[in-house]
Protein backbone atom coordinates (compact mmCIF):
# COMPACT_ATOMS: atom_id res chain seq x y z
CA UNK A 1 0.00 0.00 0.00
CA UNK A 2 2.73 2.60 0.71
CA UNK A 3 4.74 1.56 -2.29
CA UNK A 4 1.43 2.63 -4.32
CA UNK A 5 1.08 5.82 -3.01
CA UNK A 6 4.63 6.40 -3.22
CA UNK A 7 4.60 5.99 -6.91
CA UNK A 8 1.20 7.49 -7.21
CA UNK A 9 -0.53 4.52 -8.19
CA UNK A 10 -3.18 5.77 -5.36
CA UNK A 11 -4.21 8.59 -3.31
CA UNK A 12 -4.09 9.46 0.65
CA UNK A 13 -7.59 7.91 0.52
CA UNK A 14 -6.45 4.59 -1.23
CA UNK A 15 -8.30 4.97 -4.52
CA UNK A 16 -6.84 4.28 -7.63
CA UNK A 17 -5.35 7.64 -9.26
CA UNK A 18 -3.58 7.86 -12.80
CA UNK A 19 -2.75 5.50 -15.48
CA UNK A 20 -0.57 2.76 -13.82
CA UNK A 21 -3.20 0.17 -12.72
CA UNK A 22 -2.07 -3.68 -11.83
CA UNK A 23 -2.96 -4.29 -15.71
CA UNK A 24 -0.92 -2.23 -16.75
CA UNK A 25 2.83 -3.51 -18.28
CA UNK A 26 4.36 -1.03 -16.07
CA UNK A 27 3.11 -1.89 -13.29
CA UNK A 28 5.38 -5.20 -12.59
CA UNK A 29 8.68 -3.18 -14.22
CA UNK A 30 8.34 -0.74 -11.69
CA UNK A 31 8.24 -3.26 -8.91
CA UNK A 32 11.05 -4.86 -10.27
CA UNK A 33 12.87 -1.70 -10.92
CA UNK A 34 12.50 -1.50 -6.90
CA UNK A 35 13.07 -4.49 -5.78
CA UNK A 36 16.25 -5.58 -8.14
CA UNK A 37 18.88 -3.24 -6.74
CA UNK A 38 17.69 -4.08 -3.30
CA UNK A 39 17.74 -7.97 -3.96
CA UNK A 40 21.97 -6.82 -5.34
CA UNK A 41 22.70 -5.24 -2.39
CA UNK A 42 21.12 -7.91 0.06
CA UNK A 43 23.13 -10.63 -1.66
CA UNK A 44 26.31 -8.55 -1.47
CA UNK A 45 25.65 -8.13 2.45
CA UNK A 46 25.02 -11.54 3.27
CA UNK A 47 27.31 -13.79 5.03
CA UNK A 48 29.05 -17.08 3.36
CA UNK A 49 26.41 -19.41 5.39
CA UNK A 50 23.32 -16.48 5.65
CA UNK A 51 20.16 -16.89 4.12
CA UNK A 52 17.61 -14.43 2.78
CA UNK A 53 13.50 -14.42 3.51
CA UNK A 54 11.53 -12.45 1.29
CA UNK A 55 7.66 -12.18 2.30
CA UNK A 56 5.33 -12.37 -1.10
CA UNK A 57 1.61 -12.75 -2.17
CA UNK A 58 0.43 -14.66 -5.73
CA UNK A 59 1.01 -11.29 -7.54
CA UNK A 60 4.54 -10.89 -8.01
CA UNK A 61 5.92 -14.11 -7.07
CA UNK A 62 6.59 -15.86 -10.39
CA UNK A 63 8.46 -11.90 -11.61
CA UNK A 64 10.38 -12.35 -7.89
CA UNK A 65 11.74 -15.82 -8.71
CA UNK A 66 13.15 -15.10 -11.94
CA UNK A 67 14.80 -11.47 -10.47
CA UNK A 68 15.79 -13.78 -6.97
CA UNK A 69 17.31 -16.55 -9.65
CA UNK A 70 19.29 -14.46 -11.38
CA UNK A 71 20.53 -11.96 -8.59
CA UNK A 72 21.42 -15.53 -6.54
CA UNK A 73 21.44 -18.03 -8.40
CA UNK A 74 19.09 -21.24 -9.21
CA UNK A 75 21.39 -23.45 -7.45
CA UNK A 76 20.99 -21.29 -4.36
CA UNK A 77 17.17 -21.55 -3.93
CA UNK A 78 16.64 -22.99 -0.56
CA UNK A 79 13.09 -23.52 0.00
CA UNK A 80 9.49 -21.66 -1.13
CA UNK A 81 7.53 -21.70 2.58
CA UNK A 82 3.95 -21.12 2.36
CA UNK A 83 2.30 -19.27 5.51
CA UNK A 84 -1.24 -19.97 6.38
CA UNK A 85 -1.72 -16.22 6.65
CA UNK A 86 -5.42 -16.23 7.57
CA UNK A 87 -7.85 -18.13 9.64
CA UNK A 88 -10.86 -17.58 7.71
CA UNK A 89 -10.18 -15.33 4.49
CA UNK A 90 -12.37 -12.62 2.51
CA UNK A 91 -15.32 -13.63 1.31
CA UNK A 92 -14.94 -10.83 -1.09
CA UNK A 93 -14.04 -12.97 -3.89
CA UNK A 94 -15.95 -14.29 -6.36
CA UNK A 95 -13.14 -16.65 -7.14
CA UNK A 96 -11.45 -18.14 -4.07
CA UNK A 97 -10.67 -17.13 -0.33
CA UNK A 98 -6.72 -16.00 0.14
CA UNK A 99 -5.61 -17.86 3.16
CA UNK A 100 -1.77 -18.02 2.20
CA UNK A 101 1.30 -16.13 1.53
CA UNK A 102 4.83 -17.33 0.23
CA UNK A 103 8.27 -16.72 1.89
CA UNK A 104 11.32 -17.11 -0.37
CA UNK A 105 14.63 -18.43 0.65
CA UNK A 106 17.70 -17.76 -0.72
CA UNK A 107 20.90 -18.01 0.37
CA UNK A 108 24.61 -17.28 -0.67
CA UNK A 109 26.45 -20.83 -0.89
CA UNK A 110 23.81 -23.13 -0.13
CA UNK A 111 26.38 -26.01 0.78
CA UNK A 112 27.17 -24.03 3.49
CA UNK A 113 23.40 -23.85 5.09
CA UNK A 114 22.04 -25.57 7.46
CA UNK A 115 17.97 -25.20 8.48
CA UNK A 116 16.69 -25.76 12.36
CA UNK A 117 12.97 -26.96 12.71
CA UNK A 118 12.67 -29.04 16.02
CA UNK A 119 14.12 -31.43 17.96
CA UNK A 120 13.37 -34.81 17.34
CA UNK A 121 11.60 -36.59 19.46
CA UNK A 122 14.48 -38.63 21.94
CA UNK A 123 12.43 -41.92 22.01
CA UNK A 124 11.46 -42.22 18.30
CA UNK A 125 11.38 -45.42 16.61
CA UNK A 126 12.48 -45.72 13.50
CA UNK A 127 11.27 -48.98 11.43
CA UNK A 128 14.37 -50.59 9.72
CA UNK A 129 12.24 -52.29 6.69
CA UNK A 130 10.07 -50.43 4.29
CA UNK A 131 8.59 -51.67 1.17
CA UNK A 132 10.08 -49.71 -1.06
CA UNK A 133 13.47 -50.89 -0.54
CA UNK A 134 15.56 -53.92 -2.52
CA UNK A 135 15.47 -57.24 -0.39
CA UNK A 136 18.48 -58.42 1.31
CA UNK A 137 19.80 -60.28 4.45
CA UNK A 138 20.38 -58.81 7.98
CA UNK A 139 21.83 -61.31 11.07
CA UNK A 140 21.65 -59.82 14.11
CA UNK A 141 23.47 -61.38 16.66
CA UNK A 142 21.84 -63.49 19.95
CA UNK A 143 20.70 -61.36 22.64
CA UNK A 144 21.14 -58.07 20.87
CA UNK A 145 17.22 -57.99 20.14
CA UNK A 146 14.79 -56.70 22.80
CA UNK A 147 11.32 -58.18 21.72
CA UNK A 148 7.01 -58.34 23.29
CA UNK A 149 6.80 -61.79 21.69
CA UNK A 150 6.13 -64.31 24.48
CA UNK A 151 8.23 -66.41 25.77
CA UNK A 152 9.03 -69.48 23.51
CA UNK A 153 10.46 -70.73 20.44
CA UNK A 154 9.40 -69.23 17.01
CA UNK A 155 10.07 -71.59 14.37
CA UNK A 156 11.68 -70.45 10.61
CA UNK A 157 9.36 -68.76 8.24
CA UNK A 158 8.04 -65.86 6.38
CA UNK A 159 6.02 -63.11 8.17
CA UNK A 160 3.79 -60.54 6.93
CA UNK A 161 2.59 -59.83 3.78
CA UNK A 162 3.32 -58.17 0.19
CA UNK A 163 6.71 -56.44 -0.56
CA UNK A 164 6.96 -55.50 3.50
CA UNK A 165 6.84 -59.47 4.34
CA UNK A 166 10.46 -60.99 6.17
CA UNK A 167 11.98 -64.32 5.74
CA UNK A 168 13.19 -65.11 8.92
CA UNK A 169 16.05 -68.30 8.09
CA UNK A 170 16.62 -69.74 11.70
CA UNK A 171 14.12 -70.09 14.61
CA UNK A 172 14.06 -67.86 17.27
CA UNK A 173 14.12 -68.67 21.01
CA UNK A 174 12.57 -65.71 23.43
CA UNK A 175 12.86 -65.56 26.89
CA UNK A 176 11.87 -62.86 29.14
CA UNK A 177 11.70 -59.41 26.30
CA UNK A 178 15.08 -60.71 24.37
CA UNK A 179 15.81 -62.97 21.37
CA UNK A 180 18.73 -65.32 22.74
CA UNK A 181 19.74 -66.79 19.11
CA UNK A 182 21.05 -65.02 16.49
CA UNK A 183 18.70 -63.77 13.82
CA UNK A 184 19.01 -64.43 10.11
CA UNK A 185 16.48 -62.53 8.17
CA UNK A 186 15.53 -61.48 4.48
CA UNK A 187 13.50 -58.41 3.84
CA UNK A 188 13.73 -55.19 2.28
CA UNK A 189 15.62 -52.77 4.84
CA UNK A 190 16.90 -49.94 4.79
CA UNK A 191 20.36 -50.68 6.40
CA UNK A 192 23.12 -52.90 5.16
CA UNK A 193 24.94 -55.22 7.21
CA UNK A 194 27.66 -52.75 7.79
CA UNK A 195 25.41 -50.03 8.94
CA UNK A 196 23.37 -52.55 11.11
CA UNK A 197 27.49 -53.99 12.75
CA UNK A 198 27.99 -49.82 13.27
CA UNK A 199 24.81 -49.22 14.45
CA UNK A 200 24.41 -51.78 17.46
CA UNK A 201 28.43 -51.43 18.32
CA UNK A 202 27.68 -47.52 19.00
CA UNK A 203 24.63 -48.44 21.72
CA UNK A 204 21.78 -48.72 19.13
CA UNK A 205 18.66 -50.73 20.34
CA UNK A 206 16.77 -53.43 18.00
CA UNK A 207 13.16 -54.38 18.55
CA UNK A 208 11.44 -57.10 17.16
CA UNK A 209 7.41 -56.44 17.52
CA UNK A 210 5.21 -59.27 18.54
CA UNK A 211 4.23 -58.62 14.46
CA UNK A 212 7.66 -59.48 13.61
CA UNK A 213 8.68 -56.63 12.56
CA UNK A 214 12.26 -54.32 13.21
CA UNK A 215 12.46 -51.32 14.97
CA UNK A 216 15.24 -49.64 16.30
CA UNK A 217 16.01 -46.44 18.69
CA UNK A 218 19.19 -45.03 17.06
CA UNK A 219 22.40 -43.83 19.49
CA UNK A 220 22.09 -40.33 19.15
CA UNK A 221 18.76 -40.20 18.45
CA UNK A 222 18.41 -37.17 21.04
CA UNK A 223 20.95 -35.61 19.35
CA UNK A 224 19.11 -35.38 15.89
CA UNK A 225 16.84 -32.83 14.43
CA UNK A 226 13.94 -32.04 12.29
CA UNK A 227 14.44 -29.76 9.22
CA UNK A 228 11.89 -26.97 9.19
CA UNK A 229 8.62 -27.57 7.08
CA UNK A 230 8.15 -25.84 4.24
CA UNK A 231 4.04 -25.24 5.26
CA UNK A 232 4.12 -22.87 8.04
CA UNK A 233 1.24 -22.45 10.13
CA UNK A 234 -0.23 -23.01 14.00
CA UNK A 235 1.30 -26.89 14.28
CA UNK A 236 5.06 -25.13 14.28
CA UNK A 237 3.43 -22.20 16.46
CA UNK A 238 3.04 -19.58 13.73
CA UNK A 239 0.20 -17.00 14.04
CA UNK A 240 -1.74 -15.32 11.65
CA UNK A 241 -2.42 -11.50 9.95
CA UNK A 242 -5.52 -11.53 13.28
CA UNK A 243 -2.52 -12.14 16.12
CA UNK A 244 -0.16 -10.10 14.32
CA UNK A 245 -3.61 -7.57 15.03
CA UNK A 246 -3.79 -8.22 18.40
CA UNK A 247 -0.02 -7.99 19.25
CA UNK A 248 -0.15 -4.61 17.71
CA UNK A 249 -3.32 -3.65 20.04
CA UNK A 250 -1.56 -5.55 23.25
CA UNK A 251 1.86 -3.38 22.43
CA UNK A 252 0.31 -0.02 21.20
CA UNK A 253 -2.99 0.21 23.54
CA UNK A 254 -4.83 1.25 20.73
CA UNK A 255 -5.89 0.45 16.93
CA UNK A 256 -4.51 1.55 13.72
CA UNK A 257 -0.88 2.26 14.78
CA UNK A 258 0.99 -0.02 12.57
CA UNK A 259 -0.20 -1.01 9.05
CA UNK A 260 -0.21 -4.88 7.83
CA UNK A 261 2.30 -6.03 10.38
CA UNK A 262 3.59 -9.67 10.02
CA UNK A 263 2.91 -12.14 13.63
CA UNK A 264 5.71 -11.94 15.62
CA UNK A 265 5.75 -15.82 15.95
CA UNK A 266 6.38 -15.86 12.31
CA UNK A 267 9.61 -14.01 11.79
CA UNK A 268 10.73 -15.88 15.39
CA UNK A 269 10.23 -19.12 13.50
CA UNK A 270 11.97 -18.06 10.66
CA UNK A 271 14.99 -16.45 12.48
CA UNK A 272 15.47 -19.22 14.33
CA UNK A 273 15.85 -21.78 11.19
CA UNK A 274 18.87 -20.41 10.31
CA UNK A 275 20.34 -18.83 13.79
CA UNK A 276 19.41 -21.67 15.66
CA UNK A 277 23.24 -23.03 15.22
CA UNK A 278 25.10 -19.65 15.42
CA UNK A 279 22.79 -17.40 18.62
CA UNK A 280 25.76 -14.59 17.42
CA UNK A 281 23.91 -13.98 13.72
CA UNK A 282 23.32 -10.34 13.14
CA UNK A 283 20.03 -10.03 11.21
CA UNK A 284 19.12 -7.52 8.88
CA UNK A 285 15.39 -5.92 7.96
CA UNK A 286 15.69 -3.92 4.87
CA UNK A 287 11.54 -3.17 4.59
CA UNK A 288 11.44 -3.36 8.75
CA UNK A 289 8.14 -1.34 8.48
CA UNK A 290 7.14 -1.52 12.61
CA UNK A 291 10.32 -3.49 13.41
CA UNK A 292 8.58 -6.56 14.33
CA UNK A 293 12.03 -8.03 13.03
CA UNK A 294 13.48 -6.56 16.25
CA UNK A 295 10.98 -7.58 18.83
CA UNK A 296 11.54 -11.14 17.13
CA UNK A 297 15.31 -10.97 17.68
CA UNK A 298 15.17 -9.74 21.07
CA UNK A 299 12.23 -12.34 22.23
CA UNK A 300 13.97 -14.97 20.57
CA UNK A 301 17.11 -14.00 22.60
CA UNK A 302 15.55 -14.03 25.81
CA UNK A 303 13.81 -17.27 25.74
CA UNK A 304 17.28 -19.15 24.28
CA UNK A 305 19.88 -16.58 25.87
CA UNK A 306 21.06 -16.36 22.22
CA UNK A 307 23.04 -12.95 21.69
CA UNK A 308 22.03 -12.06 18.26
CA UNK A 309 22.09 -8.26 17.12
CA UNK A 310 19.73 -6.62 14.74
CA UNK A 311 20.14 -3.94 11.94
CA UNK A 312 16.67 -2.43 11.29
CA UNK A 313 16.33 -0.30 7.56
CA UNK A 314 13.22 1.67 7.06
CA UNK A 315 12.68 4.72 5.03
CA UNK A 316 10.82 7.38 6.70
CA UNK A 317 7.91 7.68 4.57
CA UNK A 318 5.42 10.08 6.96
CA UNK A 319 2.70 8.38 7.85
CA UNK A 320 -1.06 9.83 6.41
CA UNK A 321 -2.36 12.75 8.44
CA UNK A 322 -5.48 11.43 9.02
CA UNK A 323 -4.06 8.09 9.81
CA UNK A 324 -4.60 7.19 13.96
CA UNK A 325 -0.40 6.56 13.88
CA UNK A 326 0.12 10.08 12.43
CA UNK A 327 -2.87 11.36 15.62
CA UNK A 328 -0.99 9.44 17.95
CA UNK A 329 2.44 11.53 16.81
CA UNK A 330 4.00 9.18 14.97
CA UNK A 331 5.18 11.56 11.88
CA UNK A 332 6.90 8.63 9.81
CA UNK A 333 7.07 5.01 9.94
CA UNK A 334 10.50 4.73 11.63
CA UNK A 335 9.36 6.70 14.93
CA UNK A 336 6.39 3.72 14.79
CA UNK A 337 9.06 1.34 14.60
CA UNK A 338 11.51 3.28 17.09
CA UNK A 339 8.72 3.14 19.74
CA UNK A 340 8.01 -0.63 19.16
CA UNK A 341 11.51 -1.25 20.20
CA UNK A 342 10.87 0.57 23.18
CA UNK A 343 8.28 -1.15 24.06
CA UNK A 344 8.98 -4.49 22.98
CA UNK A 345 12.37 -4.15 25.13
CA UNK A 346 10.52 -3.27 28.38
CA UNK A 347 8.15 -6.30 27.88
CA UNK A 348 10.81 -8.95 27.28
CA UNK A 349 12.97 -7.28 29.93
Amino acid sequence: ENYKKITGQVDGEGNRVGTNTETSGRYHTDWLNMMYPRLRLARNLLTDDGVIFISIDDNEADNLKKICNEVFGEDNFVAQFVWIKKKKGSHLSKTTRSMTEYIFCYSRYIESIELYGEDAYSDKQQPLAKRTNSVKQLIFPKDMVKTTLSNGVYRANKYGEGTSALTFKKDLIVSNGIVKTEIVVDGPFVWTQSKLDEELMNGTIANLSSRFGFNVLRSNQSEKIKRPSTLIDNKVNVGTNEDAYNEALELFGEEGIMSYPKPLSLIKFLVNTITYFDKDSIVLDFFSGSSTTAHAVMQLNAEDSGNRKFIMVQLPEPTDEKSEAYKAGYKNICEIGKERIRRAGEKIK
